[in-house]
């Protein structure tokens, strides 16, 4: 419609004689001019808001057909507001904000275009041979390693196209209400920006990468560890599952998840645990359920596969360890729509998982007796798992796509934990942090790692208040709250799934209090920081080092409904002004 208003004003230009019209009748024909160039504009911008809103629609519908729509309505949008960019850009120079505001949509317009271009690439790359809602990992798999160049060329696109978001600026797109959903957008991905920087490097890498990971040249063998935040452990929560995860050329060919005390082997000889397992809780061996005692995810990852090597053999056959906790368990449930597990009772999904295990766990056949109670949690888990890992393994276009979510989603949040043998596959998992390792940089370093000492499941009842502040003399003094808000019923039978069984280290014996709560709190520091002084903790504060992180250790005890103060000074190397940079333990539910 522009086109043809625009036509008619070259044919009214051509007439005879034009020139001879009074001034009056030019302003007229200027202002009418200026109303068909804002019209023309108007209409490019709603023809852009359609688009984008189409976009929007596919994006929502998370697979890989609809991602080749949004680009395509995306790239479609940029191409009819390209009239109005080079104007828009020039708002940069007029000093008003809400102008300058859309002067930097053409910078979100480039960043756009580029990434759609390079993702709708790659897509196009995966659905070479099969359609969309019929991919599978396999593949995937085979579509990935086939087209090597696709990703080659889609990481030189992703990363132009960052160098573009970069030069936006979130806080001058807020001048204008409309576009400040654009900027709180913008500031959630600059969280992730190193990482995404790291995605678009390995972007080239990703065939070779995908092929080593899934097994496409050879069968990969993982050591898969189910972790239980309920019951804290340095590295996300107590091992109550564990087993062998074998793929090839991305299928799932072989699984054995079982409950953790079934690989125990008596008849070895006894590996001793870490002083403060030995005294707080008073250990004489050390098996794989407690193997994560190493707040490094890498360390904690060694000494899995030396127990394992101890006590079942082939430690050197296992390809990587794989951790994962109850929300990235629940995020896969989610993302396949549940699973049927008659030993639960029927469909078990992210809304009643825990309730159905919890059920099982506290049954009449379950409590009947130690090795009952083992036998149920392997029966049920390894059913659990069983059913998920062939849900995930079967998962297809839109499913596989949210099962790929999902586990980004998981590791990014430290609900998933990885280490490989391989070191190109460690290098990726460390350039996005998914390998759960404790780097304290040069600044000001702080993390605080809880791990249950008492027997049972009291953490979801934990809640921890932290204060840090550095005094003049460049000290840093920490001060820790711990609340215990359960609230036992009197007369009540015990819960042995809560528990509350603590081995009281001054006196040599085990105290059953339903609910309590002790715990073994690890502060970590800068590297060179000494210990001063300390308050409120049930045992002197010990020194010790992982990597080059200082730890000062000590115990708490916390009732039920009580709560408990600690403090600890210590000198801190690092600038009293440096910026701080917090570890934040996996499974911890407190910031």
């Amino acid at each position: 419609m522009g086109g043809s208003r625009f036509a008619a004003w070259r044919a009214v230009a051509a007439v005879p004689g034009l020139g001879r019209l009074q001034p009056w009748v030019w302003q007229l024909c200027m202002l009418v001019l200026l109303v068909e160039l804002t019209l023309a504009g108007y209409q490019r911008y709603v023809a852009a808001t359609q688009h984008l809103r189409q976009a929007q629609q596919a994006f929502a519908r998370s697979d890989l057909g609809s991602l080749r729509i949004g680009c395509s309505e995306v790239r479609a949008s940029v191409d009819a507001a390209r009239p109005l960019l080079l104007p828009l850009r020039a708002g940069s120079i007029v000093p008003i904000a809400r102008v300058r505001a859309w002067a930097e949509l053409p910078e979100l317009a480039a960043a756009g275009d580029l990434a759609c271009k390079a993702l709708d690439d790659v897509a196009a790359a995966l659905l070479q041979t099969t359609p969309a809602d019929q991919v599978a990992a396999s593949d995937l798999l085979a579509a990935i390693t086939s087209r090597p160049d696709a990703f080659a060329n889609a990481s030189s696109g992703l990363s132009i196209a960052l160098d573009h978001l970069e030069r936006v600026q979130p806080d001058t797109l807020r001048a204008e209400s409309r576009l400040a959903p654009l900027a709180d957008l913008l500031d959630r991905t600059r969280t992730y920006q190193s990482q995404l920087r790291a995605a678009v490097t390995t972007f080239p890498t990703l065939p070779d990468v995908a092929s080593t990971l899934l097994g496409g040249d050879g069968p990969r063998t993982y050591l898969l560890v189910g972790q239980n935040d309920d019951e804290a452990r340095a590295t996300g929560g107590f091992i109550g599952t564990l087993g062998r995860l074998t793929v090839d050329h991305g299928r799932v060919v072989a699984s054995e998840v079982r409950s953790s005390y079934d690989w125990d082997n008596h008849s070895v000889p006894r590996l001793m645990p870490p002083l403060p397992l030995q005294k707080y809780m008073n250990f004489g061996a050390w098996y794989l359920r407690d193997a994560n005692w190493w707040i490094d995810f890498r360390q904690t990852s060694q000494q899995l596969l030396t127990i394992w090597q101890q006590h079942q053999g082939g430690a050197d056959d296992i390809d990587g360890v794989i951790a994962i906790d109850g929300a990235a368990l629940t995020g896969l449930l989610d993302a396949v729509g549940g699973v049927d597990v008659p030993d639960l009772g029927g469909h078990v999904d992210a809304s009643n998982v825990q309730q159905r295990l919890d059920q099982r766990r506290r049954s009449d056949e379950a409590l009947r007796s130690a090795a009952d109670y083992q036998r149920v949690k392997t029966e049920i888990l390894g059913a659990l798992h069983h059913a998920l890992l062939t849900r995930v393994a079967d998962a297809r276009g839109t499913q596989l796509l949210r099962v790929v979510l999902a586990l980004e989603r998981a590791a990014r949040d430290k609900h998933l934990l990885v280490w490989f043998r391989d070191t190109r596959l460690e290098d990726v998992a460390a350039a996005q942090g998914w390998d759960g390792g404790l780097r304290p940089g040069s600044d000001d370093f702080l993390g605080i790692v809880a791990t249950s000492m008492s027997y049972g499941k009291v953490m979801p009842y934990i809640v921890r208040e932290r204060q840090y502040t550095r005094q003049a003399d460049g000290s840093a003094l920490l001060t820790l709250t711990y609340r215990n808000h359960y609230r036992p019923t009197y007369g009540a039978p015990w819960d042995p799934l809560l528990g509350g069984t603590w081995w009281d280290w001054r006196v040599g014996y085990l105290r059953d209090e339903q609910g309590v709560w002790l715990g073994y709190i690890r502060v970590l520091a800068p590297p060179g920081s000494a210990l001063l002084g300390a308050d409120g903790w049930d045992d002197q504060p010990t020194t010790s080092r992982e990597g080059n992180v200082i730890i000062f250790g000590a115990p708490i005890l916390v009732e039920p409904g009580r709560a408990r103060t600690v403090t600890l000074t210590y000198s801190n190397p690092s600038s009293v002004d440096a910026p701080l940079r917090v570890f934040h333990q996996p499974g911890d539910r407190d910031p």
